[in-house]
């Protein structure tokens, strides 16, 4: 059985700023063995990014592990906001594993739902 455990990415607890120009972001392949590209210090035009505090996030399966035995799907896993509202923005969120396998990857949160779901196989 595999266990598989999605937590959720919170903005800052206080407020802060990040000087965009010491700030570098990396992308590269889905191997991670090459860069595909990268930002270079100095070079950015905006200054700074600021954040604000929020307890909003996405919640998964209600924080509860997911279990799957190997050679089926798992029930339709819950995706939600944190305090029960509804989207206030479409949101694309694409799975990618080489040993897993999703149903609805994407899974697409529509303006205006209050929750969406999808399925992991392994």
């Amino acid at each position: 059985m595999f266990q598989i455990i999605i937590t959720s990415l919170l903005t800052p607890k206080t407020p802060s700023t990040i000087d965009m120009n010491i700030m570098k972001i990396l992308i590269s392949s889905t191997d991670r063995l090459s860069t595909l590209a990268t930002s270079l210090q100095s070079k950015n035009e905006l200054g700074e990014l600021a954040f604000v505090p929020s307890g909003l996030h996405l919640v998964v399966n209600n924080y509860n592990p997911i279990q799957v035995t190997f050679g089926t799907y798992s029930s339709p896993i819950q995706v939600k906001a944190s305090d029960n509202s509804a989207f206030s923005t479409n949101m694309q969120i694409e799975f990618l594993s080489n040993y897993m396998k999703f149903i609805k990857s994407p899974t697409i949160l529509y303006l205006g739902n209050t929750e969406g779901s999808f399925q992991v196989g392994v």
